[in-house]
């Protein structure tokens, strides 16, 4: 019968919205366009709040921080297991969506605590601090080493920065540029960059380190 309907209403099938199944209402089982997993989307009323697990809490990690990309932005975030530290790279576009898969920075034995990363040329310069010390690496557009690590000053690393997100009645909301971005309850803020260039705040809860960006593109 949906067949029928189709070619009565169409002239032909469709082959999106009547073979497969994947018009309204379907159940291909497929993510709704726009989507990569494992993204999932937190209820908003104007626009979406884009949701992606960058870290199960299996592999402790809580300290990341963001910084501007050729096209859109770069993401670096430390990982803690056992006796040894990694920081990992991760580039995204403006609404938060991976450019490509996570790649790792450097493994070490003592802990990592990622410090800036910063666009440098066609790739990006990522800096940490590491027992005490600084260093820095120069990667590729998707996060591949172009050279040795090297050593640098520590000088100027200065506080935390001031934070727009608050606990909320619905979860902890931040001021970005068009609208509140929203977390759910009890996510614990780590770093966000909220502007024209796009809106993303990186929170940890329970379940590991998220990313969360801010779309209010056409729906």
């Amino acid at each position: 019968m949906r067949a029928l309907f189709c070619i009565l209403l169409w002239g032909v099938p469709l082959v999106s919205a009547c073979a497969t199944g994947g018009g309204a209402g379907g159940s291909s089982g497929h993510p709704r366009k726009g989507l990569v997993e494992p993204t999932r989307d937190v209820a908003h009323p104007t626009c979406r709040t884009r949701d992606r697990l960058l870290a199960p809490a299996t592999r402790g990690a809580t300290a990341a921080v963001i910084g501007k990309s050729a096209l859109g932005w770069a993401i670096v975030w430390s990982e803690h297991g056992g006796e040894r530290s990694a920081l990992r790279f991760l580039a995204v576009d403006a609404a938060g969506l991976p450019r490509s898969p996570s790649a790792e920075v450097v493994d070490r034995g003592e802990s990592l605590q990622p410090r800036s990363v910063e666009q440098d040329g066609d790739g990006h310069l990522v800096s940490w601090v590491e027992g005490g010390k600084c260093y820095l690496r120069k990667l590729d557009g998707h996060g591949r080493p172009r050279g040795d690590v090297t050593s640098e000053s520590c000088g100027g690393l200065g506080g935390a920065p001031s934070s727009t997100c608050v606990p909320g009645a619905d979860g902890v909301r931040c001021k970005a540029s068009r609208a509140d971005l929203v977390l759910p309850e009890g996510a614990k803020v780590a770093v966000e960059k909220l502007g024209d260039a796009g809106d993303l705040v990186i929170a940890s809860d329970a379940a590991g380190l998220h990313l969360y960006a801010l779309d209010c593109s056409a729906r």
